[in-house]
């Protein structure tokens, strides 16, 4: 969601949206679990190119923050910050990295390598947005 902030609205589902996420993640994540998307906030400073988190981005109904405190892990950070740039590129230029594949432990170990995924970066094309892919490695 935009702006998750920007009105009482876009709060409320943003909530709810977290409050989701939390329930799905500790009811189902003794599995293989993997959540990915545009989140819309970033995880941390480097991921913005003014190098300064916007508020949303650490407020409470921060996705980026439910998954680490539910404790999955951020394929990016994961494969070190030269893996990928910013994914929210409009007019051409990168702005942010607000696109992410999470995991967590039993999907991790689906890997025979010490990094759980290998992300790829594409242009864009007309969308704003870069698109990725992420490739588990199989031992």
């Amino acid at each position: 969601m935009s702006a998750p902030e920007s009105s009482a609205q876009k709060r409320q589902l943003a909530a709810e949206l977290c409050s989701t996420l939390t329930t799905l993640v500790r009811r189902y994540g003794q599995a293989a679990t993997i959540v990915m998307g545009d989140l819309n906030v970033a995880a941390s400073a480097a991921d913005r190119s003014s190098g300064k988190l916007e508020h949303y981005d650490e407020g409470t109904s921060s996705l980026v923050l439910a998954l680490r405190r539910l404790g999955l892990t951020d394929c990016h950070e994961a494969a070190g910050p030269s893996a990928m740039g910013f994914t929210f590129c409009p007019k051409g230029r990168g702005v942010s990295r607000i696109d992410y594949v999470w995991t967590n432990g039993p999907a991790i170990r689906w890997s025979s390598a010490e990094q759980p995924a290998r992300a790829r970066q594409w242009r864009p094309g007309r969308a704003p947005s870069v698109r990725i892919t992420c490739r588990w490695l199989q031992g």
